[in-house]
């Protein structure tokens, strides 16, 4: 997903707004910045994001419940209870 494509996704304020992977291509000060806007824009527009991402670490912040999924199957924690998200391990963990 690229940059444009994210601020789209933003700004359709859609009732379920999907992301896609929506930092690549983005260098760590525009991840940075997108996340601010994410969240600000959440602030005054509250609705539902799904955002795909590989970064946990990263975005664990901007996250209320975390879904893990690997194949078929999924399971939600709260973000402060994910094992990956407090993990140095890069690998899945069984859902």
């Amino acid at each position: 997903m690229s940059a444009l494509a994210a601020l789209i996704g933003l700004a359709s304020r859609a009732p379920i707004t999907i992301l896609d992977e929506p930092y690549l291509g983005m260098d760590a000060t525009a991840r940075t910045l997108f996340y601010e806007l994410l969240l600000a824009d959440y602030s005054q527009h509250p609705r539902t994001f799904v955002i795909s991402t590989h970064l946990i670490d990263e975005m664990e912040n901007l996250f209320e419940d975390i879904v893990l999924l690997a194949g078929l199957l999924a399971r939600e924690w709260a973000t402060n209870q994910c094992p990956v998200a407090h993990s140095s391990s890069q690998h899945m963990i069984p859902v």
